[in-house]
């Protein structure tokens, strides 16, 4: 009596559904690994420099006194001195577990965000934990290619500037993507239009980098799909971008008449003409890429990640018959990178901090992360013969993530010495200053800290200095350090 074998398809099914459990399985833990040695190493992180006056004022004031005294005498960032009220509250020992706090903070949402966005593009109901390794390989994308992440991640006043921006950026995509798909009625659109309106004014207070971006993507996406003939005035989701074109126009708006931005251009040239500006970024930009595409850490993170929007693309349910949807993403990825640039070269008249850089690396992730999936798409006709070519994608994802994490993982925790060190000779100088006090001294000189910022943020023997005025505000004690000339007390 013959047994009849099991279907050469369906051989083929469970085979293709083993390897997709396995890949999602690598994509969720390996880039988790990367994460958790960032919140490590954020667990080192001390008040350095502007972060004492932060500390300071926000003891005093309560959050919009606060809000208001920065905005009259430093700046437009009306959100992220808001929170930087907060660090009253945190604490200076507390400060230490927020780099931790805002990596699952943000892994959370980009979660949600790629649960409701796939859904949305690939025409099925995704696995939770394909979403939760798509949101966890994404914020190790932007982290991995990024030039200075410990200033945005484990330093408070760059980390409240940029970080939180960009969780909002995140969360901002989920709810356009689910209020497009559930909000029809009229209550529930104008809803949907003050949400969009508010979340379009917060995140646009961060930082003049993400609100000149936003205020660029929401008018030339509007002003795209209405050309396209893909949006009409009467759909919902013209109200929910009319309504943010709105809200990152107060933004921008509140941004450029703070009469702290004035004062503190004093201390910076002149903003340069137009050519100027255009040629500084320019030159900057391109050194930007190529640093990108040079760095095996960097670009590997980048591979694994467009590599993993196509094969999750090859699943859709729809066809994309057009392939202009992938132009248009990257070359807007481009723009808007570029774009982002422009606001610091405007008012330093030189090229964006390294830290600054997060901003244009998450536009670039977040652009190629959409041209992946309508990639995959428009590759997603014909299944039969795609079964190979999926095959390899999946192979090349396994390997690229598990290479950028080793050597990004490698460079992590090569660095740890750093960190570490510089938190033993805070903490000590801390003892030192306060026993000072406690003992009743007129004043005390502390050692050179050498903090990783860079140069600057030592307090000298100058009580005129702003770093050691910082200190002595926070400490409510005279506290000096030495020579900068010699480093001698």
């Amino acid at each position: 009596m013959k047994t009849s074998s099991p279907p050469k398809s369906l051989d083929s099914s469970t085979r293709d559904q083993f390897s997709s459990k396995l890949l999602t399985f690598i994509l969720l833990v390996f880039p988790s690994l990367v994460l958790l040695l960032h919140s490590y190493l954020g667990s080192y992180t001390r008040l350095i420099a502007d972060d004492l006056c932060s500390f300071y004022f926000a003891r005093r004031l309560d959050m919009l006194r606060y809000v208001w005294y920065w905005y009259l005498n430093w700046g437009g960032r009306y959100s992220a001195f808001a929170v930087d009220s907060l660090i009253d509250n945190i604490g200076a020992k507390g400060i230490s577990y927020f780099p931790v706090t805002l990596l699952i903070i943000w892994v959370s949402i980009a979660w949600l965000t790629f649960y409701v966005l796939l859904q949305v593009e690939i025409g099925k109901v995704q696995s939770t934990l394909r979403a939760l390794a798509m949101g966890v390989t994404t914020v190790f994308a932007v982290l991995s290619i990024s030039p200075n992440v410990p200033q945005v991640l484990y330093w408070w006043n760059g980390m409240r500037t940029y970080l939180p921006s960009l969780i909002v950026a995140t969360f901002y995509i989920g709810f356009l993507y689910w209020a497009q798909k559930n909000l029809k009625t009229r209550k529930a659109i104008l809803l949907g239009s003050v949400i969009s309106f508010t979340i379009a004014f917060l995140d646009g207070g961060f930082n003049e980098s993400l609100c000149v971006v936003l205020f660029s993507f929401f008018i030339g996406l509007t002003a795209f799909r209405i050309l396209t003939r893909t949006l009409r005035f009467n759909d919902p989701f013209f109200s929910f971008l009319f309504a943010a074109i709105l809200g990152t126009t107060l933004a921008l708006l509140i941004m450029l008449m703070s009469p702290g931005t004035a004062l503190r251009q004093v201390f910076f040239p002149p903003p340069p003409g137009l050519v100027r500006m255009f040629e500084i970024t320019a030159n900057g930009y391109l050194g930007y890429l190529a640093d990108l595409f040079r760095s095996p850490k960097r670009v590997s993170a980048l591979i694994a990640l467009v590599f993993t929007s196509i094969w999750i693309g090859m699943e859709s349910n729809e066809k994309l018959s057009h392939g202009y949807w992938i132009i248009v993403s990257i070359l807007g990825g481009i723009l808007l990178s570029f774009a982002s640039i422009l606001p610091s070269v405007y008012g330093t008249s030189e090229m964006a901090h390294p830290r600054t850089l997060i901003i244009p690396s998450f536009i670039l992730v977040a652009s190629l992360v959409y041209a992946g999936l309508m990639t995959g798409k428009w590759l997603s006709g014909n299944r039969a013969s795609l079964s190979p070519v999926q095959s390899g994608l999946m192979l090349c994802v396994g390997i690229s993530i598990v290479f950028s994490t080793w050597i990004n993982a490698k460079a992590l925790y090569e660095s740890r010495d750093t960190y570490i060190s510089f938190a033993e000779r805070w903490d000590q100088a801390d003892a030192q200053i306060i026993g000072a006090k406690l003992n009743g001294d007129t004043s005390v000189t502390i050692a050179a800290l050498d903090p990783w910022t860079g140069p600057g943020g030592d307090p000298t023997d100058n009580p005129k200095f702003w770093v050691t005025h910082c200190y002595s505000l926070y400490y409510g004690f005279p506290v000096f350090g030495p020579r900068p000339e010699t480093g001698g007390p």
